[in-house]
């Protein structure tokens, strides 16, 4: 896939551990809904910084994307990582990030529900993710 990430120090980062990766120029409010005419039938990976402007340019890329391109996923990053630099640096490995992909919707979803088995009984609360 064609990783989107948010900084052209990410994508820098990215690139150099081999994969293909690209950004807009100017960071998380710079995005050009134009740019989606180019992205049209590629295989997209979202990976935005973990801050509300980061949530805010995956959304803006994704509702640009509407109806040129339906394989977009996205990768919401664990604590501790602020964007996939971090991540990168922390020893996460680009192999691995097949398994952590998620479907574009999760960031449309203002609440989650986790569930949790506590000895034999299973709880559910909802949290609000972003």
């Amino acid at each position: 896939p064609l990783y989107l990430v948010e900084g052209e120090k990410d994508a820098d980062n990215m690139i150099a551990k081999g994969v293909m990766a690209t950004t807009s120029p100017g960071g998380a409010n710079a995005w050009n809904p134009d740019y989606a005419n180019y992205l049209k039938g590629k295989s997209l990976v979202i990976i935005p910084d973990k801050d509300a402007a980061g949530y805010a340019y995956a959304r803006e890329i994704i509702k640009s994307l509407k109806g040129k391109n339906e394989d977009v996923h996205v990768i919401i990053l664990s604590e501790g990582s602020k964007d996939i630099s971090d991540w990168l640096e922390a020893g996460g490995d680009v192999n691995d990030l097949a398994v952590l992909e998620e479907d574009s919707a999760v960031l449309f979803k203002a609440e989650k529900i986790v569930y949790k088995q506590i000895d034999d009984r299973i709880t559910w609360e909802k949290t609000c993710e972003f």
